[in-house]
């Protein structure tokens, strides 16, 4: 079985095949851009276009603000309804809890 020669490193950085995200934001066209070639008709379907991505993007490439909030609603939403479980469980623990008093008398 032959083994192949190792090669040597040339000091250049490897190629990368795809972009990470964090180091391109995506590209967000201005609200007034177009060189008027564009039919009449397909100018206000453009700008509806630019005003919902700016909407729904960041040029940081993160989420926008008002999803966060979004979240966040939802996950205090969540909290709240698995505190309210915590009543119906509570015949359960303290059934857990006079098994463990019962062990600790019996040592």
């Amino acid at each position: 079985m032959a083994t192949q020669p190792l090669k040597r490193s040339t000091g250049k950085p490897a190629q990368l095949d795809s972009v990470d995200a964090r180091e391109a934001p995506p590209v967000v066209p201005p609200l007034d851009a177009g060189d008027g070639a564009e039919s009449p008709e397909l100018a206000p379907q453009r700008r509806w276009r630019t005003i919902l991505i700016r909407i729904l993007t960041r040029r940081d490439g993160r989420a926008p603000v008002w999803l966060e909030l979004i979240v966040v609603l939802w996950l205090l939403w969540l909290y709240d309804q698995i505190n309210n479980l915590a009543p119906l469980r509570r015949i359960v623990a303290l059934h857990n809890a006079a098994s463990v008093l019962a062990l600790e008398r019996s040592l």
